[in-house]
């Protein structure tokens, strides 16, 4: 673009595509800084003036260039100025680097959450572990409680309260931990259950800060049964929508207090997930276009990566996303297939009774090991080794186990290798395998799990679970629920 007093003198077919315009004739005549986005045009009218002030030829830098349809993209500009009879002029040489600051935006980005899930995963690792001793002793302590006789001060009904109340938070703990291991796992598979209303209190409690005199949040929860999905992947698909309408709502023009609205309900044999707020709405140009990667309303750096990520989470799990939005409101609404149709009762289903099992518990963690005991013990045969290599030397010795709990990892010998090798020796017992974690996964060991579809167990373990899976492997039954729960 040649462009001389502020006004563009001359385009080339090149410059009119880059702007979205068929003809270059489109682009004469029209004050060139008319073409930049309005945040940047101070930094653009400053390099112009330069340029024909003092000659100087302006570095390379990008600048964000709008499109005849109102999109964005951004350019490598190049200033130029030269003499002309009319006075001195300048040539700006443009080159489309969307892509290339996109990819590194990108990689960018990935490389911070690989090195947050490093972080979270050494966490949980190192959280989970005692948490499992806190609940196995509490649920002991519980039991002892219980069998007490209840002296006439009641007491004892107020040990036994602050028992359950203490054993509930060690539990909460450990699901939050497991929820942002799977928000910051790209990888995490979304399959399993979970339930709405947790995933919902989850998400405001991460963005608390984020809420304020100007921005309030209203939440309607209703108590839905579990849907398909698993905690965390729901609590990123809700803090995803909250963080879109904040933001929305701090860009308005008026200078009112906002309301986000966060609600859950059964609608049949779906649940519905619902943001909404008061906001500006969305751009009508980008309404049909919301769904597709990096089309974004925002400037600041942010890929447009979210909605399109998210339909791809709920499509994923059986469920729809739509989009209303209107100057001010904006609706976005999920609606997820139920993972059983009929409600649960709260009451606890009877134990049923299991044939003896042989179980092998491999963890290098001893208390682990007391755990399993503790838990099974009374029922079963538990055999407990503290690392891989033993483990392989008992199974060459005998290969009679139902079940064996393996954590993933371990010094030495760790799970999967200890799968591996088993695999080769004796591949029906590696079926029976479930690995056990704390959260912590090697480099390549999740897309590893995802293809043998063996189960995962996190700690803290929960005593119905564990039973089902010793129930469920005596009796010869797949040791996974179809849906990889």
């Amino acid at each position: 673009v040649v462009h001389r007093g502020g006004i563009v003198r001359y385009a080339n077919p090149a410059a009119a595509a880059l702007v979205g315009l068929v003809s270059p004739r489109e682009l004469v005549g029209r004050q060139a800084l008319e073409l930049v986005h309005p945040d940047d045009r101070p930094i653009a009218r400053a390099r112009i003036e330069r340029a024909l002030r003092h000659g100087e030829l302006g570095p390379l830098r990008p600048e964000r260039i709008l499109r005849a349809d109102g999109t964005v993209v951004l350019a490598e500009i190049l200033a130029i100025p030269f003499e002309t009879r009319e006075g001195r002029a300048v040539v700006a040489v443009a080159r489309d680097v969307t892509e290339r600051e996109r990819r590194a935006a990108q990689a960018e980005a990935e490389h911070r959450a690989a090195a947050l899930v490093r972080l979270v995963e050494g966490l949980g690792h190192l959280l989970n572990n005692p948490i499992t001793g806190l609940v196995d002793r509490l649920e002991h302590l519980q039991d002892l409680v219980t069998g007490a006789a209840v002296p006439t001060d009641g007491r004892c009904d107020e040990v036994r309260d602050i028992v359950a109340e203490a054993h509930a938070e060690a539990f909460r703990v450990a699901r939050a931990l497991q929820a942002v291991r799977d928000m910051v796992r790209p990888d995490a598979p979304p399959h399993g259950e979970a339930l709405p209303a947790e995933a919902a209190r989850m998400a405001a409690t991460l963005l608390r800060e984020r809420f304020g005199p100007d921005v309030r949040l209203r939440m309607d929860l209703q108590n839905v049964p579990a849907v398909r999905g698993n905690l965390g992947k729901l609590t990123e698909l809700l803090a995803e929508l909250l963080v879109n309408a904040t933001t929305a709502c701090r860009r308005a023009p008026d200078s009112r207090s906002h309301v986000v609205s966060l609600e859950i309900r059964r609608d049949g044999r779906r649940a519905v997930l619902a943001v909404e707020d008061d906001g500006p709405g969305i751009p009508e140009e980008l309404r049909d276009r919301i769904f597709e990667p990096f089309v974004t309303s925002r400037h600041d750096g942010h890929l447009g990566l979210g909605l399109s990520r998210i339909k791809r989470t709920v499509e994923a799990l059986g469920g729809t996303v739509r989009v209303d939005s209107r100057p001010g409101r904006t609706r976005v609404e999920i609606r997820l297939p139920l993972a059983r149709y009929d409600t649960p009762s709260d009451a606890a289903p009877p134990r049923r009774p299991s044939q003896h099992a042989r179980i092998l518990v491999v963890d290098d963690e001893p208390l682990v090991g007391r755990t399993f005991e503790r838990l099974l013990g009374t029922d079963h045969e538990v055999t407990c080794c503290e690392d891989g290599e033993r483990a392989l030397d008992l199974l060459e010795q005998r290969s009679d186990f139902d079940l064996l709990f393996v954590d993933i990892v371990m010094p030495g010998i760790d799970g999967i290798s200890l799968y591996q090798r088993l695999s080769q020796r004796n591949p029906a017992l590696a079926r029976r395998v479930v690995f056990i974690t704390g959260g912590a996964f090697a480099e390549g060991a999740a897309s590893f799990l995802d293809e043998t579809e063996q189960p995962v167990l996190y700690k803290p373990f929960e005593l119905r679970t564990v039973r089902e899976m010793v129930d469920r492997a005596v009796r010869g039954a797949p040791l996974s629920h179809p849906d990889g729960t």
